[in-house]
């Protein structure tokens, strides 16, 4: 009677241990979720870079605002707007 009783405590304590090692080293799913957020930001403005770079290669000026890359055609893909508010 004392064997399974024990058994399923332990169990418990290991997951319990399991998922908080996970959260230590992941961090919580806000943070996990705030990092990807912040690396998208961080990959949208290096895109706006190269592509304000390479305009500026190919015209010898820069672009008037950033939007008029995307009128362009050729980076059309560009996100001008932060990914959560949606401001540029």
């Amino acid at each position: 009677m004392r064997a399974p009783l024990i058994f399923s405590s332990v169990a418990a304590l290991v997951v319990a241990g399991a998922i908080i090692a996970g959260f230590s080293v992941l961090g919580t799913p806000g943070e996990v979720r705030l990092r990807r957020l912040d690396q998208q930001r961080v990959e949208n403005l290096r895109a706006i870079s190269n592509a304000i770079r390479t305009y500026r290669n190919v015209n010898k000026a820069l672009p008037e605002n950033p939007a008029k890359l995307q009128q362009s055609g050729q980076w059309s893909y560009l996100s001008l707007k932060d990914p959560v508010s949606g401001e540029p």
